[in-house]
């Protein structure tokens, strides 16, 4: 089965960082196993809502006008390499870019 990369871009979200600022948008990439396109992102969905800074920082404190999108939705060659966080991310839960 394929694996894919999915690129997530979340708005309209209010979340307090480590500065104590609100930042209202993220992205975040998941890599996921699956048969196509469609069950990528359903998956992907699956995937980031089981995390839990998501579940409990960013869901809590959604607007009513909150979103997600999949920006892009990526076939890789093979299995993804374990890779490390982006240095420049800010320091709020791994694995996300705030703004």
């Amino acid at each position: 089965m394929p694996w894919f990369r999915c690129l997530i871009h979340g708005e309209n979200f209010s979340i307090e960082s480590d500065g104590g600022a609100n930042v209202k948008g993220f992205y975040t990439t998941r890599f996921v196993e699956a048969e196509n396109y469609s069950q990528a992102e359903v998956i992907g969905l699956a995937v980031l809502r089981a995390d839990s800074f998501f579940a409990d920082e960013a869901m809590k404190n959604r607007s009513p006008e909150a979103r997600i999108e999949f920006e892009e939705i990526e076939e890789l060659k093979g299995k993804p390499p374990k890779i490390g966080i982006w240095p420049f991310r800010h320091h709020v839960a791994g694995g996300f870019v705030f703004y």
